[in-house]
């Protein structure tokens, strides 16, 4: 029985060569050779086309419930339509923007907002149609902007500003006037620069600066960075700590102490794990979260492609990378396990159209 399963294996083996065949009338052998050439067969899916037109490109785009809402525009990109899309790709209203658009924002309460040069607009839909309320700058900045989640009992807003080397995140009651500090975040090294500013500056520039700040109330050490130039120069990094939230816990992964805290729904500390992805040079400083799902991605890129990769929440590790299809997407965004982008092919008369790849399942077998 042995021998007999040798042979076979032997002979299922041997190279193909060909068919041997006898004709039936006239007794003869027929035989006719093939080369069979070797196929690589990959687990390779091209994204889905999500919103597509041959007369509009698309600047941005953004969720709201279950409609997609995108900024196009046709000759001037700064002369943008607001559009709805359903989830099944038909488009239910535009709008047009009399403004030059910065971007969508969304609230703590998904409430869409779009931020504009002039000003900034509440999104409302109803009718049929799409209504921009001019929103008070002062309230959208100093309320809005800065809260970066909600329980039943806090609210949870962050003083960060792009050119500041620290900041704190702080917890108000709902019912109780005042703020807690949660926590401070600080680039030891990069603050060290910002003050050193003040410093150097002649003693006469000094004075000025003095009596600038008690006349507008800013920090002398912020003057002096604005005025030598620091905060724009190639020596100037904003900070990025974010603070998330899932169904159970509030998370900061700070990344200037190389950690992650995690918290309870009332601020308080559960615990706190080593951070270690954030050193891969490939890392572009982004967590993306999904709005569904709310697992978390960190965002890495190299040679001109990028690549989303979860991150275990008991250690602060990443699982296995996913790589995008395309290069040099734009404005990433996940949702219900989809990863969705702006992309145009390079040197191509195709507009921008939005696609979607669809997340391994693979990508959670270790989480």
């Amino acid at each position: 029985m042995r021998a007999a399963l040798l042979l076979f294996l032997a002979l299922i083996c041997l190279p193909f060569n060909g068919f041997a065949q006898h004709d039936s009338l006239r007794k003869k052998p027929i035989t006719w050779t093939h080369e069979l050439h070797e196929v690589v067969i990959k687990d390779v899916r091209k994204p889905d086309t999500i919103v597509a037109s041959p007369v509009w490109m698309i600047r941005d785009f953004h969720f709201s419930g279950d409609s997609l809402l995108l900024l196009s525009w046709e000759k001037n990109p700064d002369k943008c339509s607001l559009r709805v899309y359903s989830r099944a790709g038909k488009e239910l209203a535009v709008q047009a923007v009399n403004d030059v658009p910065l971007g969508f924002f969304k609230d703590v309460y998904q409430q869409m907002y779009l931020e504009c040069k002039a000003a900034t607009y509440r999104l409302n839909f109803y009718a049929g149609g799409i209504y921009l309320q001019i929103m008070d700058e002062a309230f959208f900045y100093n309320a809005i902007r800065p809260t970066v989640a909600a329980t039943p009992d806090y609210f949870f807003v962050s003083s960060y500003h792009p050119r500041r080397p620290e900041f704190a995140f702080m917890m108000s009651n709902r019912l109780h006037p005042g703020n807690d500090t949660l926590l401070e975040v600080r680039d030891e090294h990069l603050a060290d620069l910002y003050y050193a500013e003040y410093k150097f500056l002649p003693f006469k520039t000094q004075c000025a600066l003095k009596r600038q700040s008690r006349e507008t109330g800013m920090s002398k050490y912020e003057l002096a960075a604005e005025f030598t130039g620091f905060t724009q120069s190639l020596w100037w990094h904003p900070l990025y700590s974010p603070l998330l939230r899932n169904d159970s816990s509030l998370m900061i992964f700070d990344h200037y102490r190389d950690s992650l805290f995690c918290y309870t729904e009332n601020g308080a500390l559960e615990r706190s794990v080593p951070l270690r992805f954030h050193k891969d040079k490939s890392y572009k400083k982004e967590i993306i979260q999904d709005e569904v799902t709310k697992e978390l991605y960190a965002l890495h890129f190299r040679a001109g492609k990028y690549s989303i990769a979860p991150i275990r929440l008991t250690d602060a590790s990443e699982g296995p990378a996913f790589p995008l299809h395309y290069r040099y997407v734009e404005h990433i965004r996940i949702r219900n396990a989809k990863v969705y982008y702006i992309y145009r092919p390079f040197e191509s008369l195709q507009n921008t159209f939005i696609y979607s790849e669809e997340i391994p399942q693979s990508q959670f077998a270790e989480r």
